[in-house]
């Protein structure tokens, strides 16, 4: 692919294999590099949305700014999988899954701004506290009136777990056919490298609402069913499932109590 501009082009490869071991076993597996060029909004766009600061118990402007100078976002993917089908109404099948970013596009955290800047042992306040502007100049004493964020390459991520597949038929001479299934991923690490606003941290189980560089991640979801079948009649009961998670701003903002949860949900079609 060929961006253009200071962007450039970009060679991408994948390799992938498949071997079937015995007749009822499959490995497969395979290796891939990835690329995403910034967009025009990201190199020079320019937006305002309202946000509540904590520290300022109000809503105020954020201004989010373009950067000319992001470089592209790069990726490589990897995975390795077994397909076990012992039968004809048998099918289990597990993938473990690797994504190692680097350079990931992210727009720096308002939050981590603000908290930098009131940190007098912080090595980036004076560079933070430029972000803001205040109601008198120069003066952090008089209040927030906007804060300035740009998009920037973040810190580089590493993120892993597992997939897996597993359904089963069961075959009746006079009730038709019931089937069995379930299919889920498992997060096992995301892990976020040290960059210019935060310490590294281990984001999987967190509903991570500290960073803006990093959505919520649960460490399970799963959809299992049951489904029954019958020449013209089909009747199917599926349950979603999304495990727990942390709030890790448990004790550090106001309402949210240490050790704070977010339940696990489940839904039922």
């Amino acid at each position: 692919e060929n961006y253009g501009g200071d962007v450039g082009d970009t060679l991408d490869p994948k390799i992938a294999a498949r071997w079937d071991v015995l007749s009822t076993v499959t490995l497969r597996g395979s290796l891939s590099s990835s690329f995403r060029a910034p967009t025009l909004n990201q190199l020079g766009g320019e937006f305002t949305a309202l946000s509540f600061v904590n520290r300022a118990l109000a809503f105020k402007a954020i201004d989010t700014q373009g950067n000319p100078n992001l470089d592209p976002e790069k990726a490589i993917s990897s995975n390795l999988g077994v397909i076990w089908q012992p039968n004809d109404v048998t099918y289990i099948s597990v993938d473990y899954w690797n994504f190692d970013f680097s350079d990931p596009i992210v727009i720096e955290s308002f939050e981590d701004v603000v908290s930098n800047c009131f940190d007098a042992t912080s090595d980036i306040q004076d560079v933070a506290c430029e972000k803001i502007t205040f109601q008198t100049p120069g003066d952090t004493t008089t209040g927030i009136q906007r804060i300035a964020v740009d998009y920037q390459n973040g810190p580089d991520i590493e993120t892993s777990g597992i997939d897996y597949v597993a359904t089963y038929d069961f075959i009746t001479n006079d009730w038709g056919m019931f089937t069995l299934g379930t299919e889920g991923t498992y997060v096992a690490e995301y892990e976020v490298d040290d960059w210019v606003w935060s310490e590294g941290f281990g984001a999987e189980g967190r509903l991570n609402a500290s960073t803006s560089t990093v959505r919520p991640i649960v460490e399970l979801k799963n959809n299992a069913y049951v489904n029954w079948s019958m020449n013209n009649h089909n009747l199917r009961l599926e349950w979603f499932y999304t495990s727990e998670y942390d709030d890790e701003r448990g004790g550090n903002v106001a309402g949210v109590a240490p050790g704070t949860e977010i339940d696990d949900q489940s839904t039922f079609n």
